[in-house]
């Protein structure tokens, strides 16, 4: 690809990594490079701000005779994207990058000129000339590949052209770059601003020189001889007034991939060979690929609903009012070149297009609540609501959970609920953490349908309308979400190229236009944005409190889903803007430190030895026992699970007095109210000391004890001396966890990153709850 943001290798096998090649560029995440080679290139681009310098560097490298080496042999950890400005300057900095390189834009890795080559075959008679109409929007890694595509599948007659829609900068480079080089058969028309494909590709339409076009953004890859086979189809019969490729998942899906070069061997012509019954007819474009004549075109992109509009059933509509037909060529496939990381479900396209056209259309969608937690950050917080507000149709309620936020917050949803009566607000007086409170929102809510929405995002339009149809394709879908920009795994849009939130809507909806229909069933959705049913939540419950402030809460959420027989898919058409971890850039929290320790507490629970976080792990961790609702469901009623009538754990101790403590031990807050306790009671006082191992692994249970001893060593205190000690190291389902609590006497707090949750459970079970030992003698002798 030319200066392409796609890596080549993107959907390569994990396995792959074990491989040492050689490579274009190199992630900045960790170089090494010699000195006197890295000054030879003049060091980085100071221009470029925190992103793809490293890549410019490589081209630079690469351009000297140096050779970029990727080992396996060397292994690290990234916490991806938390650094700052990481994806505020993503628009600016690619451009840059590929503005510099614009002299690649002949030099291809992959070539699609080489495939396309004209050959004498069969259906290879004469046709009309052919003007082939492509829109292109920013989109320069794809525009010039999908260009090279169509050219080198032209005849003498046939002729392109480019509708520049409202492209800035290095595409609009590129474009007059390819014009440039072929002028015989290549045109430009230029727009201002970004029009909808309508009446771009009308443009485009008015300046073709022939009666018969196409139609397409510029991301489409078509095979040799597609534009025969399509005017074929279209002269054999007269009712037919569109005709489309079919689209991926088909059986020549591997020759057509966009993603590595085609098997000599397999490229003896399948398309020749494969037997079919004709054009298949169909309520909605099988690709955003069409092809007719010019004069219906032109009168059909009058309106902006009709070719590849927002709403998908319009154009099969409008054609079969008029007797005319729309219809899908089963010999001609077409791919995606901007492919995401996940191969998307193709049978049920059309299904999942037809229920989006009737949610899109009709004046109230079902009964949603939308759920958002808020902990101050009120700026974003409001752009996330008006985003709501200006593009979710009725019916919703929006529930806001306020974890603690200073008064602005209050006041504004108190705004909200005269404004708009479809607010409710619940406060909490301080962070209960991001599990809690989706609970909360989940316990209050009153839609037939729910979604957890992160404050730090800004929806688009159709966002919903969508993903609530998408749950309608198969019954087995019971969770959906969309694409982002800020993210990790499949949900990640690489070439999210937009500058600031001015330009959203404008990329989301050519976002939407490029991949109308699709969505993959993955193992996990990160939970920025999840959408459910609400018989999902009554099956499976809600979030799992034990991680505390979040992270990892949707990894077990989404296991659970799995695990009680449903499945979960990325709607693939919807894309929203994430801000990315502004919460706990907020509080001052470690992000990467909060994935490390909830990950833990994740293998633990599900007893996942590999800790391997991967669709694939996930996907065996899910098979590897059925579900049981008695320890897989999770109660949205926090009471549900502590209070002051569950079932204690049992416990090895005699003494009537139990003091719980459950530390911390990568930092040294339990050293005091431990040695409190130790200096305070003796072997024969009628207390003993109960010692939680969180997680509760061997590992930490055998580094528990050395704590404790270690300590007993410290205070000049024998063992036999020491009160009674019990080591507590039970696997304890989540819905148990309350007998805990009322297992003991009182709860010791030792200062943690998790021990204001730990009190919060101690108290709903009824506990006193203690700053240190000496606490417990009096409330023993008031006992």
């Amino acid at each position: 690809y030319p200066v392409s943001v796609i890596p080549r290798e993107y959907r390569k096998p994990a396995s792959a990594a074990a491989e040492r090649v050689e490579l274009r560029a190199a992630s900045g995440a960790c170089l090494m490079v010699r000195a006197a080679t890295f000054n030879q290139v003049d060091r980085f681009d100071e221009g470029f701000v925190n992103g793809y310098e490293d890549v410019d560097l490589c081209f630079r490298l690469g351009e000297a005779g140096a050779r970029i080496i990727y080992t396996p042999d060397a292994v690290l950890m990234h916490h991806e994207a938390v650094s700052g400005g990481r994806f505020k300057n993503e628009a600016a900095n690619i451009d840059r990058l590929q503005g510099r390189w614009m002299q690649r834009w002949t030099r291809f890795d992959y070539d699609y000129r080489q495939q396309m080559a004209p050959a004498a075959s069969p259906d290879a008679t004469s046709r009309p000339a052919v003007s082939v109409v492509v829109v292109a929007h920013n989109a320069l890694a794809t525009a010039i590949p999908c260009l090279e595509n169509i050219r080198g599948s032209l005849r003498a007659a046939d002729e392109i052209v480019i509708v520049d829609n409202g492209s800035r900068r290095a595409s609009v480079a590129a474009l007059e770059h390819f014009a440039a080089a072929y002028p015989a058969i290549t045109r430009i028309i230029r727009t201002s601003a970004r029009l909808e494909f309508g009446p771009a590709a009308r443009l485009g339409l008015q300046a073709a020189s022939h009666a018969l076009c196409a139609v397409m953004p510029a991301n489409i890859k078509v095979p040799p001889r597609w534009l025969d086979r399509l005017a074929g189809h279209l002269g054999e019969d007269p009712a037919l007034a569109i005709i489309t490729p079919s689209g991926s998942g088909n059986p020549v899906r591997e020759i057509q991939s966009s993603y590595a070069p085609p098997d000599p061997r397999a490229r003896s012509s399948v398309l020749d060979k494969l037997i079919t019954a004709g054009p298949r007819p169909t309520p909605v474009p099988a690709t955003s690929c069409l092809m007719g004549w010019r004069q219906e075109l032109l009168g059909l992109a009058e309106d902006p609903a009709l070719l590849l509009g927002q709403q998908p059933t319009a154009l099969g509509d409008k054609l079969a009012g008029q007797g005319r037909k729309l219809a899908a060529a089963l010999d001609v496939f077409a791919t995606r070149i901007n492919q995401q990381a996940t191969e998307p479900h193709v049978p049920d396209r059309e299904r999942y297009l037809t229920r989006q056209g009737a949610k899109l259309v009709a004046q109230r969608l079902p009964r949603t609540s939308i759920i958002i937690l808020v902990r101050d950050n009120l700026p974003l917080t409001a752009a996330c609501i008006e985003s709501i507000y200006r593009n979710t149709q009725p019916d919703f309620e929006l529930l806001l959970v306020d974890n603690g936020s200073g008064p602005d917050v209050a006041q504004y949803a108190a705004g909200l609920q005269t404004r708009h009566g479809n607010v409710i607000y619940l406060r909490n007086p301080e962070n209960e953490g991001f599990p809690f409170g989706v609970n909360q929102g989940l316990a209050a809510a009153r839609g037939e349908f729910l979604v957890v929405l992160n404050n730090d995002v800004v929806v688009t339009a159709g966002w919903l309308a969508k993903q609530l149809a998408l749950l309608e394709v198969d019954s087995r879908l019971a969770l959906v979400g969309p694409t982002t920009n800020a993210t990790s795994g499949p949900q990640l849009v690489g070439t999210a190229i937009y500058g600031g939130l001015a330009e959203l809507e404008p990329f989301s909806q050519q976002w939407a236009l490029e991949h109308a229909g699709e969505f993959a069933f993955v193992e996990r959705l990160v939970g920025l944005c999840l959408v459910m049913r609400r018989d999902l939540v009554s099956q499976i419950g809600g979030f799992d409190t034990a991680f505390g402030y979040g992270n990892c809460e949707d990894d077990d959420f989404c296991l659970r889903v799995l695990r009680a027989g449903h499945q979960i898919a990325i709607a693939y058409d919807v894309f929203i803007h994430h801000h990315g971890s502004a919460t706990f850039k907020a509080l001052s929290l470690s992000t990467s430190g909060l994935v490390g320790e909830n990950w833990e507490i994740f293998c633990d629970k599900w007893q996942h030895a590999s800790k391997t976080h991967s669709q694939e792990a996930l996907r065996a961790l899910a098979a590897s026992r059925p579900w049981n609702p008695a320890i897989d469901r999770i109660p949205v009623e926090y009471g549900a699970i502590f209070h002051a009538g569950a079932p204690p754990v049992a416990l090895d101790c005699a003494k009537p007095n139990r003091l719980l403590c459950i530390p911390d031990w990568r930092g040294d807050g339990w050293v005091a109210p431990l040695t409190q306790f130790f200096r305070t009671f003796k072997n024969e006082d009628p207390v003993a000391l109960v010692v939680r191992v969180e997680p509760p692994t061997p590992e930490a249970l055998e580094r528990t004890v050395r704590r404790v001893q270690s300590l007993l060593a410290s205070l000049g205190i024998a063992m036999d001396a020491a009160p009674d000690i019990v080591v507590e190291a039970s696997a304890i389902a989540p819905v148990n966890r309350g007998g805990l609590y009322t297992a003991v006497t009182a709860y010791l707090r030792c200062p943690g990153s998790r021990d204001r949750f730990y009190a919060r459970e101690a108290a709903a079970c009824g506990l006193p709850v203690l700053k240190d030992g000496a606490e417990l003698r009096p409330l023993l002798m008031r006992g």
